[in-house]
């Protein structure tokens, strides 16, 4: 399903898309999501983002118009079954903001491990906040095709620092004994749905984890490390360059579980 605006859109409407320079120059602050059922699990803090991604980007509109438009799409998601792909993507148009909202089906096949490839972080600038996605994603496509060749799924970003941050689409907790870890909102990271939700996870196991922005040496003694997106969940990470990782400890199991069940409660 493709909507603008809450509705399906005629082909005029979507020339009008491309009349701008901001689709092509990718100022299209977004947030993606599921939904179970019809639900959208954390629904709050994806609304949080856009309303905050709005009011940064485009502060002379009003994001009340936006979010009746999003009330339509809302409806649209109630009436379906199964776990479906949600983004939600915004684009200012001429004089008012547009709404681009997407659909489909998620495969259902569940990511357990991915590997990871190191390369310098070719995104977030450091003056954007945090809790902004953005549509510029070039540079980390290529770096994913290139490591793909080399065998790894994804890539583990690095600052100019050469310390470890995110991958090319999701958040990364380091754990060490009992004790977990992961970068700094400080440091060039998404601050990212799934990442505040196990945060708040990690609290109530009473599990201690540490904002903390390590480098190779740092990341690469860490006993396990694992990934977090609104798609994929906590996912464990068996790889990183040629260091393998413990995966499935006991500890990730207890946050894994409470996720799930989050899911099926929010």
């Amino acid at each position: 399903m493709f909507l603008v605006n809450g509705v399906e859109p005629t082909k005029k409407n979507l020339l009008k898309l491309f009349e701008g320079r901001e689709l092509l120059a990718g100022r299209t602050p977004f947030t993606t999501a599921i939904s179970i059922e019809g639900r959208i699990p954390f629904w709050e803090y994806h609304l949080e983002r856009l309303q905050k991604s709005f009011e940064f980007l485009f502060e002379d509109h009003s994001f009340k118009e936006l979010k009746k438009n999003l009330d339509l799409c809302l409806i649209r998601v109630k009436e379906t079954s199964g776990v479906q792909y949600l983004r939600f993507t915004m684009i200012q148009n001429e004089s008012s903001v547009q709404l681009i909202f997407q659909m489909k089906e998620l495969e259902n096949k569940p990511v357990t491990e991915l590997s990871l490839k190191t390369v310098l972080h070719p995104n977030r600038v450091s003056s954007l906040p945090r809790s902004i996605k953005y549509g510029n994603y070039l540079e980390s496509i290529v770096e994913v095709k290139k490591a793909n060749k080399d065998g790894f799924d994804d890539c583990l970003l690095l600052d100019g620092e050469g310390r470890a941050c995110e991958s090319t689409v999701a958040n990364v907790f380091f754990r060490k004994g009992n004790r977990l870890f992961t970068p700094s909102l400080k440091s060039p990271v998404l601050d990212g749905v799934t990442r505040k939700v196990v945060l708040e996870i990690l609290v109530e196991l009473g599990i201690e984890c540490e904002e903390l922005t390590p480098n190779r040496a740092e990341w690469e003694n860490m006993d396990e490390v694992f990934l977090t997106n609104s798609t994929m969940g906590p996912v464990c990470i068996s790889k990183i360059d040629t260091r393998e990782f413990e995966t499935g400890s006991d500890i990730f199991k207890k946050i894994k579980n409470a996720y799930e069940k989050r899911l099926s409660l929010k």
